[in-house]
């Protein structure tokens, strides 16, 4: 599931599923599976095969009540299952609600405070969680209602058994009897318990189904695609051209690049100016391919980077983002994380840039491990 989550297409997938709903499915639907146990079910079917035999050997009508217990059994799991069915579905649907607005919520906290809107905030929450709370209570007053099902069907079955030793008293010994219900007892509580086994495994099939979706995510186009030899230093200029260029974001959306047209020469420094929403950001996810060419195409040093494998790709060129991240772990982990470079490269490097001052001051170097200081002004 990760790794379908992590090749789909971003403006395909990930622009339009909600957060909520991707956590659901690798917090709620992955527990429900994980919880399932196949030993339990194996050996519940073995005790009742062993309490079978011993009943039926003091009391041969037990090998009709048996089955009739489990028909009637199978009627209340049938019409419990159409009830779970719904609630377990609704239940799916209300839970990531709750991780959406707490998505939207805890990031933007300055924003809704900026603007007075706590209480429409905690309203909107608490309304979310008292519908995902009652959907909680109805499926807890189903289940109950198959649990007191099922006793009943052990009461009745443990009954007839007593009233008819009552009767045929003659047949029985006191060491008989007690066997006899001590096995009746452990044959109810395996049989419930294997009843409550496949009916959770039923209603598990449909946290199985959300998985899988998630595993056959379609993924980017030509992910491993590698270049050929002749293009292994490739790109050595940098010219990029665009040709005929347009791109939208998605199939059913409108066209937002049209017939795009320039050249950018090898060497160059270009900067591209415009007021917010004209286009800079999505000229770069085009030349990552982030995403894909509508029509007409996009050369660089000659080469269509739509023939080239997206992992080839991306390692062959670097974008800055606007807002910088430092991750957990060593300075030289963050500058170089796929390990290609000796430590000599990386040193040269930060002095060219002027960046060697940071690690004068520290014995490890390059090696030194990256931490979030916070200085607060206490008056």
């Amino acid at each position: 599931m990760l790794k379908g989550l992590i090749n789909a297409p971003i403006n395909l997938f990930h622009d339009k599923i909600p957060k909520g709903r991707i956590f659901n499915r690798l917090t709620r639907n992955i527990n429900y599976i994980n919880t399932y146990a196949i030993s339990s079910t194996i050996g519940d079917l073995i005790r009742i095969s062993g309490s079978i035999f011993i009943c039926y050997h003091y009391y041969k009508l037990s090998i009709f009540l048996i089955p009739l217990v489990g028909i009637l059994s199978y009627f209340f799991k049938k019409y419990y299952n159409q009830a779970s069915k719904y609630t377990n579905m609704m239940n799916n649907r209300s839970s990531p609600k709750t991780l959406i607005i707490l998505n939207e919520i805890i990031p933007g906290i300055t924003t809704i405070r900026a603007f007075k809107k706590e209480k429409e905030y905690t309203k909107k929450f608490n309304t979310l969680l008292d519908e995902q709370y009652i959907l909680d209570r109805f499926s807890r007053g189903i289940y109950y209602w198959m649990d007191i099902c099922t006793d009943f069907l052990k009461f009745i079955f443990i009954a007839i058994i007593v009233i008819y030793a009552m009767f045929n008293e003659k047949y029985f010994t006191s060491q008989s009897i007690s066997l006899m219900f001590d096995n009746i007892k452990e044959a109810q509580v395996s049989f419930v318990n294997l009843l409550w086994i496949f009916t959770y495994l039923q209603e598990t099939m449909l946290n199985y189904s959300r998985c899988i979706e998630y595993i056959n995510l379609e993924s980017e186009k030509n992910l491993d695609v590698t270049l050929p030899k002749d293009l292994e230093i490739w790109p050595d200029l940098g010219k990029i051209e665009f040709l005929n260029f347009s791109v939208r974001y998605r199939p059913d959306t409108e066209i937002v690049f049209k017939n795009l047209n320039f050249t950018i020469s090898g060497n160059e420094k270009i900067g591209v100016v415009g007021r917010s929403g004209s286009g800079k950001s999505t000229l770069s996810l085009c030349l990552f391919r982030i995403l894909e060419p509508f029509e007409g195409k996009i050369l660089i040093d000659g080469q269509d980077i739509t023939l080239v494998g997206l992992r080839a790709l991306r390692m062959k060129m670097t974008i800055i983002p606007q807002e910088p991240t430092l991750f957990k772990g060593t300075l030289r982990y963050n500058i170089d994380p796929l390990n290609t470079k000796t430590d000599k490269e990386i040193e040269d490097i930060m002095k060219e840039i002027g960046f060697w001052y940071i690690t004068e001051t520290n014995e490890k170097g390059i090696n030194m491990l990256v931490r979030i200081i916070i200085k607060l002004d206490i008056k």
